[in-house]
């Protein structure tokens, strides 16, 4: 009798068990049943679609990187300003190329020519000198061609929405190497002024918005620090060796392609 009691819990133990995971897994359908399809979208209409409908939807994580650099020439176009004597207004205007080895290192490098112009500052001061007839005259350094060569590191690379309908993708860049700056002088040679080419340093900031494949829309910010000789602000001195910085702001134009052809 015993014996039976136990087989008798035991079967309804087994039989309670079943038809708990059958009320379950029936549940489960219905949920299924009801809820409504997972939610299709991509970058391009995702403004578009109610994506945080559900919690599952919450997050949204664009992983890929649309546009690459590694293995690939760049040729591009800038102009700007050219901030290289306090006197002058300059503007530069000139091209560039780099080689990306990979998507974060490679080498760059530039040359721009300028045109240049007395500002204020310089204007008053040769006004004041000229009306007095001074035999010897303030030196102006005016910049003629500004160049240089680096490697360029591109390790940020982002992209964010444009009035909500298009995804632009970019990266920031620094450029670290050597760079040479062109000066003529304003003072004639018997007096110790002279034309100068002067090596430097060159250290440069800039950003990268990818238009496409091909094209890139470039922003750059380079500093140059050199040394020059300026004439001897009295008959029979000694030239004086000063140390200029050197700013330069462009923006232009970029074509990248692989070696291999466009």
């Amino acid at each position: 009798m015993t014996k039976f009691k136990a087989l008798t819990l035991v079967f309804v133990a087994i039989t309670s068990f079943s038809f708990t995971a059958l009320a379950q897994e029936k549940k489960e359908e219905t949920v299924t049943k009801t809820r409504p399809n997972t939610v299709e979208f991509s970058a391009d209409n995702v403004w578009n679609v109610d994506i945080f409908e559900q919690e599952d939807h919450k997050v949204l994580v664009i992983q890929d990187r649309k546009y690459n650099k590694a293995k690939r020439l760049e040729l591009g176009l800038e102009a700007g300003t050219f901030a290289a004597s306090p006197f002058y207004s300059s503007y530069s205007y000139g091209g560039r190329v780099a080689y990306h080895l990979t998507e974060y290192l490679g080498i760059e490098s530039f040359f721009n020519a300028s045109s240049s112009s007395l500002n204020k500052h310089g204007k008053q001061i040769s006004d004041f000198l000229s009306s007095r007839s001074f035999s010897s005259t303030k030196e102006f350094r005016e910049p003629k061609w500004y160049t240089g060569v680096g490697v360029i590191w591109s390790p940020i690379y982002g992209k964010f929405a444009f009035f909500r309908s298009n995804i632009i993708h970019y990266d920031f860049h620094g450029v670290a190497g050597l760079s040479a700056v062109k000066t003529n002088s304003n003072v004639l040679a018997a007096n110790g002024g002279s034309d100068q080419t002067s090596l430097g340093t060159l250290f440069s900031l800039g950003m990268r918005v990818f238009l496409n494949k091909n094209w890139v829309w470039r922003f750059d910010a380079r500093q140059a620090i050199y040394r020059v000789n300026f004439a001897p602000t009295s008959t029979g001195g000694n030239a004086e060796k000063v140390t200029l910085i050197n700013y330069q702001f462009t923006t232009g134009f970029s074509y990248m392609f692989n070696l291999g052809g466009f």
